[in-house]
């Protein structure tokens, strides 16, 4: 993990979704393999502990007390922290993630072993699926895939062919839309910022809606974390990143432990870390 782990892990666990051909996939996978090639061993015991992690743990746990789901599937689960957390944290009777990159999917496995938790991580896209997993999920979510494609609207299909009926789809997407995020991260990385198709509240709400999901609720959450910028990957100053990436990690820190012990989570749409929606597929 890095100086800023639970912010990044929303935009890296992306890894997922489709080929270029079907999706418009604005990453790709090798994109990804590059991303999660050099990440070493994994250590057991991860906890939400960073502003961000502990703003979107609230998230889940509100959803899952409220829905208690059986079954647990994340999309993009790559190098996935929150997949052995919620799974051992809930006790789910299955836990599965699924992602297209292969050192991705084999860092999930490792991070599931690591915490004692059983479950199965399939490396494919999501059109690449059995008529056996369509609609065996009770609780399906993703952190930071659906803005990675041109085509929002098919990727949350793919999605939601997963979930079972009355199950719940939880999507999570970093705040780069008129958002002071969104400023940052399209001048101080412009290759990864052209790899996102930023989603507001309203845009979200109507994809949701045009996917038959009912009682959407979207909302931001978290009031600002400087952690939601990739700062590492792809900078335009690669040489004046060097000493900028550790001010800002320590800055992160700071203020995220102000908000913590503020207990500030409610967000504002220009500052929030994330937008997140949350909806239940007709029974």
């Amino acid at each position: 993990m890095t100086d800023i782990p639970g912010e990044v892990v929303a935009s890296r666990n992306a890894a997922v979704a489709a080929t270029d051909q079907n999706s418009g996939d604005l990453a790709g996978q090798e994109y990804w393999d590059d991303l999660y090639e050099p990440v070493g061993g994994v250590s057991a015991g991860w906890e939400p502990a960073t502003y961000g992690s502990v703003a979107m743990a609230r998230q889940f746990d509100r959803t899952i007390r409220q829905a208690r789901p059986a079954s647990i599937l994340e999309i993009g689960c790559g190098n996935s922290v929150w997949l052995p957390y919620l799974a051992r944290q809930y006790g789910f009777a299955r836990a599965a993630g699924m992602d297209y990159s292969q050192p991705g999917c084999e860092l999930a496995r490792q991070r599931l072993k690591a915490q004692g938790v059983s479950g199965e991580i399939y490396c494919r896209d999501l059109w690449t699926t059995s008529a056996e997993e369509v609609g065996q999920y009770d609780f399906v979510y993703s952190m930071g895939v659906v803005e990675h494609f041109t085509d929002n609207k098919a990727c949350l299909e793919a999605i939601m062919k997963f979930v079972a009926p009355g199950g719940v789809l939880f999507t999570s997407v970093p705040n780069y839309y008129r958002s002071i995020h969104g400023c940052v991260a399209r001048f101080w990385n412009p290759s990864v910022w052209r790899r996102h198709n930023p989603l507001g509240t309203k845009a979200l709400s109507e994809f949701y809606s045009a996917v038959g999901m009912e009682n959407i609720c979207v909302k931001h959450v978290g009031a600002l974390s400087l952690g939601i910028v990739s700062w590492r990957v792809e900078p335009r100053f690669p040489l004046f990143a060097k000493v900028l990436v550790p001010a800002i990690s320590l800055s992160d820190r700071v203020l995220g432990k102000l908000m913590l012990a503020m207990r500030l989570y409610r967000g504002l749409p220009a500052l929030a870390p994330y937008v997140v929606a949350i909806a239940k597929r007709p029974a």
